[in-house]
């Protein structure tokens, strides 16, 4: 009898721990996991390397079944054109069958039969992954925040992908952040999936790899880079090519590798433009000292801004020179680091050197350490001292005011930390309070912060502040929603207009690692370079059932990004509300968060991202506009120290005693004429 238990007992063991690992439901109705699997990651189809996603075969309207829980994230009717390039289409229609037949006849006529343009349904799982199933046909119309339950009936099976003649289903999974992840692991069935492997990165490089890699940045950008004109002439990025590859010496470490990135970057930065570098490479007695005096460029003037209990009547004084390195000089390779912002945009460097100049002086360009561990500054009245090194402490208040830094920091940064994604409340019996984090915001929360703004109107409440700082964009849908409900008349034209370099990107150019992305609408202009469209105009569509006509105040600062900067664009353009902050991080009149090529260089293993499309959104320039900087605010403040020290929130108090003395925008439209 015993063999007989001991045989159940294992069989038991065996099932509960098939069950365990199967977490997942199989997605197609009435098969078990691992049927009709198409393509495996790891395999090929025709010539394409499928990396990482499953395809699964199916009958063609087979019911298709979510396999967890979680939260619709996205969804859209898309079109593969590879397996790692597409094109979405809205649901305008409200319908997805209808909306698929209003395109049906353009479509056709670009990419052939449309049975192969389905819906892609993403899904945020509770562990915060997210899963995404294209080749759908939705049962219903799905808001973007609605929950589904494991085995809930997303659609009907359609036609994943053009290539595979069969309706099918394409699986694939990805961590938060976007990494690839195993899609048939948590079925329970064997995988083929393999994670890539990390790159032994090369702790050296020799001149002429250096060189190589450095040319191959510069030759993509100038190849498909659309906004280099709005920074440098042609002549000037030659000549920065020419000098800093000259300049390269036999081995260039990583601290010298990165410098290099960092002036091409502060010569080409822009807001969507991304240049990975390498970790710098710091002496243990830099990493563990910080300096007892801490000093900030503010208004154009070097000074002391936060000291330890010791120096502190040395705070607000100005400096000349700091271990005999004239500040200017300080400022100017400090500056080197601040790169992420469009065009001629002033604030962002304003802020980041106002907080960060000993920090960068420090621990990024201060070598050597000097031999008596002391710091010598000079100061503009003649006095000289000199201060030793503080052992540098993570966490620790080294600074009695850091606190009020540290403040200030909150509520500039908060909307990456915040637990929500927005904040909505009443102030006081005049004012109400919108905080937005960001505009990646999904249906069910912009309903409910769309209802917010309809209550509001209903309470009569005059005065709405909508607080866009560090708010970095997202998507047009919920910019255009926002927007609807707050215009008070049709908006103005703006014109405007997409532009490329070329008509296609592909791997054969300059090693960029993207597939190929055609731009088969774009036409060439006479007398200009590149290709363009010029769509229909679309403007916003005002919200019939909510609109608030009473003041708004929109709080902007450097932090405010893409859609974030176009909401107070619109609003200046179209002078419905008053804008207060500081000049906005993104430019105002072009967008190029559109498509982007991805390279990885050679030698170095540096990753850069960089924009292909410039969409221009507004044609109009003028003062109130200037092309090439952000959006500038009726109340445009210079960084003080009371604001960076402040024990409250600077700005949110200002705008309050703005409402309460009546200050709204001027009675004369400087935009009537134009």
């Amino acid at each position: 009898m015993k063999p007989i238990l001991s045989t159940l007992f294992f069989m038991l063991v065996t099932v509960s721990l098939a069950a365990q690992t199967a977490s997942w439901q199989w997605p197609v109705e009435g098969k078990k996991a691992g049927d009709d699997m198409l393509r495996c990651p790891q395999a090929y189809i025709g010539n394409e390397f499928n990396f990482c996603d499953l395809i699964v075969e199916t009958k063609e309207n087979a019911t298709i079944l979510s396999p967890a829980n979680g939260t619709i994230t996205s969804m859209n009717l898309v079109y593969m054109m590879t397996l790692t390039s597409s094109f979405s289409i809205a649901n305008e229609k409200g319908d997805y069958q209808l909306t698929i037949e209003a395109a049906k006849e353009n479509f056709e006529k670009k990419y052939g039969d449309i049975k192969y343009l389905s819906s892609e349904i993403a899904i945020t799982l509770i562990d915060g992954s997210r899963l995404w199933i294209g080749g759908i046909m939705p049962q219903r119309n799905f808001r973007t925040g609605d929950k589904v339950k494991r085995g809930e009936v997303l659609g009907k099976a359609r036609f994943a992908y053009k290539p595979l003649k069969c309706s099918c289903i394409k699986l694939s999974h990805s961590y938060p952040g976007g990494q690839a992840a195993d899609p048939m692991k948590e079925f329970g069935i064997k995988s083929s999936y393999i994670a890539p492997s990390a790159k032994k990165i090369k702790e050296v490089l020799t001149r002429e790899e250096a060189i190589e890699d450095y040319n191959q940045l510069a030759q993509v950008v100038k190849a498909i880079y659309p906004c280099l004109d709005d920074l440098i002439t042609p002549a000037a990025f030659d000549t920065l090519v020419k000098t800093e590859t000259a300049a390269f010496p036999a081995l260039v470490n990583t601290n010298r590798w990165n410098e290099a990135l960092r002036r091409f970057n502060s010569l080409i930065h822009d807001s969507h433009v991304a240049i990975f570098l390498r970790r710098n490479e710091r002496p243990k007695e830099i990493e563990s000292t910080t300096l007892p005096i801490a000093f900030d460029c503010i208004g154009g003037n070097v000074i002391v801004t936060r000291t330890t209990d010791a120096y502190k009547n040395y705070i607000g004084r100005e400096l000349k020179e700091v271990d005999q390195m004239p500040v200017s000089e300080i400022v100017e390779k400090a500056a080197l680091n601040y790169n992420n912002f469009d065009g001629g945009v002033r604030s962002v460097r304003e802020e980041a050197l106002a907080m960060n100049l000993t920090f960068d002086f420090h621990k990024n360009f201060r070598r050597p350490l000097p031999t008596d561990q002391k710091t010598h500054y000079l100061f503009m009245d003649g006095e000289t001292l000199e201060a030793p090194l503080e052992p540098y402490v993570r966490n620790q208040d080294i600074y009695g005011v850091n606190k009020k830094l540290m403040r200030y920091l909150s509520l500039n940064r908060s909307n990456y930390t915040q637990r929500t994604n927005f904040i909505n409340k009443e102030l006081d019996s005049l004012t109400a309070y919108i905080g937005l984090c960001h505009f990646e915001i999904n249906q069910v929360e912009t309903d409910e912060l769309v209802h917010f703004i309809a209550q509001m109107e209903a309470k009569k409440k005059p005065n709405l502040i909508l607080d866009l700082r560090n708010n970095p964009g997202g998507t047009n849908v919920v910019l255009e929603r926002l927007i609807g409900c707050f215009l008070n008349k049709e908006p103005r034209k703006k014109g405007g207009y997409s532009m490329v370099n070329h008509k296609a990107v592909n791997g054969t150019l300059n090693f960029i690692e993207e597939d190929t992305m055609m731009f088969a609408g774009f036409r060439p202009v006479k007398g200009q370079e590149g290709f363009y469209d010029f769509p229909d105009e679309i403007p916003p569509k005002l919200d019939s059932a909510v609109h608030y006509s009473g003041r708004l105040y929109v709080l902007v600062n450097s932090n405010t990004c893409s859609a974030a900067s176009d909401f107070a664009g619109v609003m200046v353009r179209n002078r419905r509300g008053y804008v207060a902050g500081h000049e906005t991080q993104t430019a105002y009149h072009y967008m190029k968060a559109v498509k982007f090529a991805n390279i990885m260089l050679k030698h170095s293993q540096c990753g850069v991202r960089i924009p292909v499309v410039k969409w221009v959104t507004d044609e109009t320039v003028c003062e109130r506009l200037p092309y090439n900087r952000g959006v500038i605010p009726d109340l445009n403040l210079p960084l003080t120290l009371d604001e960076l020290y402040c024990d409250g929130d600077f700005l949110l108090d200002k705008v309050r005693q703005l409402i309460a003395n009546g200050v709204y925008l001027s009675d004369k439209d400087p935009f009537a004429d134009i």
